[in-house]
């Protein structure tokens, strides 16, 4: 048998293909075992220990340090020990079987991706295993004996199930099956990935967060703690949550136990009204509807041409491609105009509104109310603020937004003049058109010179009697 040693700096070593000792001693050191049953030793620092292609498989030892270990070939046996460590079991082109993994000491990460047997022990720490199976067949997962058994039965049925048993490992991410699975968690902060198929999923105890596809009739719950469902709509555009938390995706499943959601449009013209707490809503490529309700949420448009109501809370409301109407509703709400002709109400409470390069009408409602107007702004068609209440609101405008624009802060008296350009100085400008009833704001980079033309960029519902003190450069 070959031995390979390191020193107490970094080194790389890499073994041949027969049975071999490498030890890296300190450092943070690489150490490859190309093929035979290996005994690798990483010893102290952070080191990186990758298996070669065994029948027998070969020991691989983290020691000190936060340390990474691929187990790559069948039968090895990897050790964490202390430090949070990462292993990660499997092969892109095959299925290891036989494998064992110790975390030992310290917050350790496992990642399975191709196994068809495997036992994890966690140690202790706060540890994570990661199940991401690539082959087909649908997943159950149950507590036995304090410990978690993960089954994938093979597709054809013909082939024994593949088995995880994890010890001691307080969190699960698991990637499911596009079948019916059937998953049972614990009490840890767990990550499910429930995909396609009628599934069955209870997370159990901790803050857990399951993601499913809402096209069949599912069974999901929550469990105690602060769970989130990431749900997408694909075959029935409609997800309600009602005041008791209980969930109508319009497939007839049965949800409960969770307290925050997120929710993907798809293709249709979705309903989506979310729950009490800060949730998360984003439109598909149809005119779609989504309400906040209560809490802080975020919900966005996309190609549609959408609605948002945001409802009690500060909610963050951006518009998409489309013609958009936003409803901040009550709270100090941020709206975001889009592309197309925005309609944005602020409601209530001291509001943000952001105008980039859409065009449309914005008005803040009640409270004091910041105008935010961003590079790129629709010179073309300029947006119309309805409402705007000098000595009350502001406007923001970025001082990239054109050439020559004046420094930060408040804007100088003499910078902003009524009825067209005064002087040989950059300038914003406002002239009243009483056909339309609007005021419009302009900017000349450079006075009464000729070099560059006045840019319109912006309206004003009426005569809002807007003076410099209203106007903020950023």
């Amino acid at each position: 048998m070959a031995r390979f040693d390191g020193s107490s700096t970094d080194d790389s070593l890499e073994g041949s293909y027969s049975a071999d000792e490498i030890y890296g001693y300190g450092g943070n050191d690489t150490l490859l075992g190309l093929g035979g049953e290996d005994s690798i030793y990483g010893g102290d620092g952070n080191d990186r220990i990758t298996s070669g292609w065994s029948d027998d498989g070969s020991a691989l030892h983290g020691d000190a340090g936060d340390d990474v270990i691929f187990a790559q070939s069948s039968h090895d046996r990897a050790y964490g020990g202390d430090g949070a460590d990462r292993i990660f079991i499997g092969f892109s082109t095959h299925f290891v079987n036989g494998v064992m993994a110790s975390g030992g000491d310290g917050d350790d990460y496992f990642r399975i991706s191709s196994t068809n047997e495997a036992d994890i022990y966690g140690g202790s720490g706060t540890d994570t295993l990661e199940v991401f199976w690539t082959g087909p067949g649908a997943i159950t997962v149950r507590e036995d004996g304090g410990a978690w058994v993960i089954r994938q039965q093979p597709f054809d049925f013909a082939t024994a199930p593949y088995e995880i048993t994890a010890t001691s490992v307080e969190n699960l991410i698991l990637y499911a099956s596009e079948l019916a699975d059937d998953i049972v968690t614990g009490a840890g902060n767990d990550v499910i990935y429930a995909r396609g198929g009628a599934n069955i999923v209870d997370a159990g105890a901790g803050d857990d967060l399951v993601h499913y596809w809402a096209n069949v009739a599912n069974t999901l719950d929550g469990g105690e703690g602060q769970d989130t469902l990431d749900a997408r709509l694909t075959l029935t555009p409609y997800f309600v949550v009602g005041h008791d938390g209980a969930v109508d995706d319009g497939n007839l499943s049965l949800i409960r136990g969770f307290e925050q959601f997120e929710v993907h449009g798809d293709r249709g013209a979705d309903f989506i009204s979310l729950g009490g707490q800060d949730d998360r809503g984003w439109g598909g490529r149809n005119a779609d509807t989504l309400f906040g309700n209560d809490g802080d949420d975020v919900l966005r448009g996309q190609f549609g041409d959408d609605v948002l109501y945001g409802g009690a809370g500060q909610d963050r409301l951006r518009a998409g491609r489309g013609d958009d109407l936003l409803f901040g509703g009550d709270g100090d709400d941020r709206l975001f105009a889009g592309r197309g002709a925005t309609t944005l109400y602020g409601g209530e409470g001291e509001d943000r509104i952001v105008l980039k390069d859409g065009s449309g009408l914005l008005y803040g409602d009640a409270g004091a109310d910041r105008f935010h107007i961003r590079p790129f702004v629709n010179m073309t068609a300029p947006a119309t603020i309805g409402d705007f209440t000098s000595g009350e609101d502001r406007l923001y405008l970025r001082g990239d937004l054109f050439h020559n624009m004046p420094p930060a802060g408040r804007l100088d008296e003499d910078l902003l003049v009524f009825g067209g350009v005064a002087g040989g100085q950059a300038q914003l400008f406002l002239t009243y058109d009483a056909e339309t009833d609007l005021t419009s704001l302009w900017w000349d980079a450079d006075g009464e010179t000729t070099d560059h033309a006045p840019i319109r960029f912006l309206h004003f519902a009426g005569e809002p009697g807007l003076t410099h003190e209203d106007i903020w450069i950023q």
